[in-house]
């Protein structure tokens, strides 16, 4: 894609985009079963209704809150006050503050003068007015006091004695995690610093709503959060706690409002109620208030509401456009079941979501309408569609509400590949971060590539590449600490085993000692499924060690050869290049062999041996290592046929080259073996670039085809994970994602080659507050002020839709993908734009119709993004400002509010689309059609 000035750029994950996926159906009723809402029609733990369960929020508001935060932060804190602060190359003094207003930690920096615009542009975010450097506390991922950030201090070389005051502040800049480190110079002076980070990060989160699932929820508190930083920026140079017309014209400009001086002038005046030349804060509200009025809401306000319908002088019935009378229940009601379909009283049921009883309606009204009148006005109605009542997605509490007593081979899996790095798998950096960053994202699988290293302490590290190394100790303590932060679902660790047998039985003594019962060390007592694999709720709590079981593979080829089969197999190796792999990297070390042979003159020649030239075998596996592999036993791959048997436990490693030979020649084959068997996929580092970047695959492919544990590089953040991402915000969000219907039970196969058509009906209504466009060529050191050169864009919004391959030929007009991620399966997509609304990112209305249609008989993504358009007019190679990905099934229909994602998968957190979603059943096409097709 490229920007406006026609530079190269990266794909943004999520912005003005909707994607999806939808399950597999044979019925019209499947589609309500992809949704996680049982055949019949009433969702079990739904979130919407145990989310009116819960009740309504503080009496005193979210504006009250937000007011009151200053007085709640330390005086000192807000002041400033000095602290010590570490890098990897000195240790200095900088006064540190907090502003509660903005929610930022702010110090100054004596990087000034020529160095500051480099810094304020391309490296970290800086105070508009000031030289101070911030951190955004929505961006902080993690503080750890003292012993919590040993392992930081030790690496930097800093006395144990100064542990007591130490505080590591991990974020997120741009995408990069960066860590702040600080010694506080008095226990006091740390005491302030732990209250008033916790009393106001705790704060914000809930009035922004990120204590939720983060699907449009605290819309109120993010009104009043976004008020506050809006109002002291625009107060920033004179702090009079005033705003002239000067300063609200800037502040305008600097938010893309394209309106003329004369507008903002009338705007201005109508604020200003007192006639006093300017507006104080509740002034100021009541401008923004004006500015953001929404006629889309206005006019959907009063089809329900009591002042819609007036009679008009003829004694006809007329409509009106006042707004002043409220809605009633009854009204917001049918309100509910006519447009949100949240009842059971639809004909079409199968096309449902959320069931709702007469009293949780009841509570849902409540919570929104008027606290002194008790109706729904027009803000309260706003306020309801954008909060987590009315989220886009259909499970918007932390709570799994999928059945967790299936089999694990019935689930998709959360997994992580390459978990050690942080960066490229050539030169990147190892480090226990990478897993503290995936369990806290909810990975369910993560991987450990284990070598050996000095003084019999076992190391993580990415064999034959320039990446650094970590202990395995350190590795498995940081996983002790953080396996169940984010879920309580079973736990896998995927090991590469390239030890020496002493080493091995170190690793093994460590996870021991350090899971503690933590570890599942023998099979469960009691399994509802005996003859197959316990369920994510049997192994609660547990972490399972899933490697390559030597000892069983070289039986395995001792009876081989007995049988006279091929001596050509890896069981040859040379005995100090052989490892317990289950093949997770054997692309990546297949490369390097292949590279180096490309570099000698007798090619692959130079370094074979005859067989008998071979070292002799030596014992390739601890057992005490051996003992740990209790349901997850990586085996070699046999072929996935009749007559090759696997055991329940066994489970095999595809890398992705070998994956998609399944999705092009034979599917079926795959998902019949992954009814009963797990499988794990990893990518295929084809190319020197690729590997450099740790690019992902579309990982859809996969999952179309039962794939439960489909492993990406997390540390990229690249549309194949932006797909993982829309998968797994399912279910809670707990890392367990059951598989549709039709690839866990072998008896819907039988309406193999029916295929059903829907369409995806998707209004693009409007956009607000949409973030700047960033242009990366502009000239660092000649940024002026903000308030001089906001950007201005002229958005627009496309629906991609992206299915698998094994899906077949869609309905609608394809287009290749376009991310270079997928280099060996193209998806089918089908793309769909609106029409460009010229100079305004605040506030755009497009009114646009857009359907979809699609034939399901498995797993789709569907994605739109929001683009930004030069002045010079449309332009569909714009670079994408924002995206939303989301899947099929997960949708919730209804009029919605998708939260907006930058290119690094962080969301805008007041940049939303508004749109109207509905599915509807086209029809059923057998074989007969197909094949006349």
């Amino acid at each position: 894609m490229r920007d406006n000035a026609g530079v190269e750029q990266r794909r943004t994950p999520s912005g003005s985009s909707v994607a999806a996926c939808v399950e597999s159906l044979d019925t019209a009723e499947l589609l309500l079963r992809s949704a996680g809402v049982p055949q019949g029609g009433r969702l079990e733990g739904q979130g919407l209704a145990e989310q009116v369960a819960q009740g309504a929020a503080c009496a005193a508001g979210p504006s009250a809150s937000l007011l009151d935060l200053p007085h709640r932060v330390p005086k000192e804190l807000q002041a400033g006050e000095p602290m010590l602060k570490v890098t990897s190359k000195k240790v200095m003094q900088r006064n540190f503050r907090l502003d509660a207003d903005r929610g930022q930690i702010l110090w100054d920096s004596k990087k000034q003068n020529k160095g500051e615009f480099f810094c304020r542009a391309f490296l970290r975010s800086t105070d508009p007015y000031t030289s101070s450097i911030t951190v955004n506390l929505e961006s902080i991922c993690e503080v750890r006091w003292a012993s919590a950030a040993a392992a930081y201090r030790s690496s930097l070389s800093i006395s144990p004695s100064h542990e007591p005051r130490w505080v590591s502040i991990i974020y997120q800049r741009s995408g990069e995690y960066k860590a702040l480190h600080l010694i506080a110079l008095s226990d006091e002076s740390l005491a302030r610093w732990k209250t008033g980070l916790e009393v106001l990060q705790s704060a914000r989160c809930a009035l922004l709503g990120l204590d939720t699932l983060g699907d449009g929820s605290g819309s109120q508190g993010k009104e009043s959060v976004w008020l506050r930083q809006q109002w002291k920026d625009a107060d920033s140079q004179t702090q009079d706690e005033k705003l002239d017309l000067n300063e609200i014209f800037k502040l305008c400009k600097r938010l893309g409002i394209q309106s003329s001086r004369a507008d903002l002038q009338r705007r201005f005046q109508g604020a200003d109620q007192q006639k006093k030349g300017y507006l104080d804060f509740a002034a100021f509200q009541h401008f923004v208030k004006l500015l953001k009025r929404r006629s889309e809401l206005e006019l959907l306000f009063n089809c329900y509401s009591q002042s819609h319908l007036v009679t008009c002088e003829t004694g006809q019935t007329c409509q009106t456009k006042d707004t002043s009378h409220p809605m009633t229940r009854e009204a917001f009601r049918r309100f509910l079941q006519d447009e949100q379909r949240v009842s059971d009283l639809s004909a079409h049921k199968s096309l449902r979501r959320v069931v709702l009883d007469e009293g949780q309606l009841d509570r849902l009204y409540d919570r929104h309408a008027d606290l002194e009148s008790s109706l729904l006005t027009l803000e309260g109605f706003s306020n309801f569609l954008l909060s987590a009542d009315n989220s886009a997605i259909l499970d918007t509490t932390r709570n799994s509400y999928q059945d967790m007593e299936r089999p694990l081979y019935d689930y998709y899996i959360s997994s992580s590949h390459n978990t050690y790095l942080v960066g490229g798998q050539w030169k990147g950096d190892s480090t226990v971060e990478g897993y503290v960053r995936a369990l806290q994202q909810g990975a369910r699988s993560v991987e450990l590539d284990c070598w050996d290293g000095s003084n019999n302490t076992p190391q993580i590290t990415h064999g034959r590449t320039l990446t650094g190394k970590v202990a395995f100790a350190d590795v498995i303590a940081a996983i002790e600490k953080y396996a169940f932060a984010k879920s309580p679902y079973p736990l896998i660790l995927s090991m590469e085993i390239h030890n020496d047998i002493a080493q091995q039985d170190v690793m093994a003594q460590i996870l021991r000692e350090t899971l503690k019962d933590k570890l599942l060390t023998e099979r469960l007592a009691t399994c509802k499924n005996p003859d197959g694999l316990p369920s994510p709720e049997e192994l609660k709590g547990k972490v399972l060690i899933k490697a390559k079981n030597l000892i069983v593979a070289e039986a395995e080829r001792a009876r081989a050869e007995a049988a006279g089969e091929s001596k050509a197999e890896a069981w040859h190796a040379p005995s100090e290049d052989y490892s317990a792999s289950d093949d997770t990297t054997g692309s990546d070390d297949g490369l390097a062999l292949n590279l180096r042979e490309r570099a000698s003159p007798f090619g692959s020649h130079f370094s074979s041996r005859h067989p008998e030239e071979r070292q002799p075998r030596k014992v390739l596996m601890s057992t005490a290592l051996a003992s740990l592999l209790i349901y997850t036993v990586g085996v070699k791959s046999r072929g996935i046929n009749k007559k090759e048997v696997y055991a329940p436990e066994h489970m095999i490693s595809f890398s992705e080259r070998t994956a998609f030979k399944y999705v092009r020649s034979a599917p079926d084959d795959l998902i019949k073996h992954n009814r009963s068997h797990l499988s794990r996929i990893y990518p295929s580092m084809s190319s020197i670039a690729r590997l450099h970047q740790s690019a992902n695959f579309l990982p859809h492919h996969l999952w179309a085809i039962g794939c439960q544990l489909v492993a990406l590089n997390w540390q990229t953040a690249d549309l194949g994970m932006e797909l993982n991402q829309a998968m797994f915000i399912r279910n809670g969000r707990c890392g367990y994602v059951l598989k549709p219907e039709g690839l866990r039970e072998k008896e819907l196969v039988k309406s193999k080659g029916q295929r059903i058509r829907l369409a995806v009906d998707l209004d693009i209504i409007s956009a607000q507050q949409l973030p700047r466009s960033r242009d990366a060529t502009r000239d660092a050191t000649k940024e002026k002020d903000k308030d001089e050169e906001a950007d201005i864009i002229s958005p627009s919004v496309s629906v991609t839709l992206l299915a698998p391959q094994s899906w077949g030929p869609q309905p609608a007009t394809r287009t290749p993908a376009t991310s270079r991620m997928s280099e060996l399966v193209e998806s089918v997509t089908a793309r769909l734009q609106t029409d460009v609304v010229r100079n305004n990112g605040f506030n755009p209305i497009w009114n646009a119709k857009l359907s979809v249609p699609i034939e399901v008989p498995a797993e789709t993504s569907h994605q739109s993004q929001s683009q930004s358009q030069g002045n010079s007019g449309t332009n569909a190679n714009a670079p994408a400002i924002a995206s939303y990905t989301a899947c099929v099934g997960a949708l919730q229909e209804g009029y919605r509010h998708l939260p907006l994602y930058d290119c690094h998968l962080t969301q805008h957190l007041f940049s939303t689309l508004f749109v109207r979603i509905r599915f509807r059943l086209v029809g059923v096409r057998g074989p007969e059609q197909e094949a006349q097709k």
